[in-house]
């Protein structure tokens, strides 16, 4: 997960969690002073690198279809 708020969530919505923790306040707490605060960026890198290939893609395609979009306009205002 790339934000910290997931990552609470995440640690209360599992079997046993708010047994655990208690609350939201709790698990912050608790997650700050056993485990520091990396604790809150837990799958940080792997989020982002899932990130990066449909990034890639996504932008690839939009300027592809923005630049056939602008040749189409182009030619219309020649032909006109």
């Amino acid at each position: 997960s790339c934000f910290p708020m997931d990552v609470v969530r995440t640690r209360l919505m599992v079997t046993g969690g708010m047994v655990k923790y208690g609350g939201m306040r709790a698990c912050i707490a608790t997650m700050y002073t056993k485990q520091g605060l990396g604790a809150f960026y837990r799958g940080f890198l792997p989020a982002i690198i899932s990130m990066a290939p449909n990034g890639a893609v996504y932008y690839t395609v939009y300027d592809r279809l923005k630049m056939g979009r602008l040749q189409q306009l182009e030619r219309e205002v020649v032909a006109a």
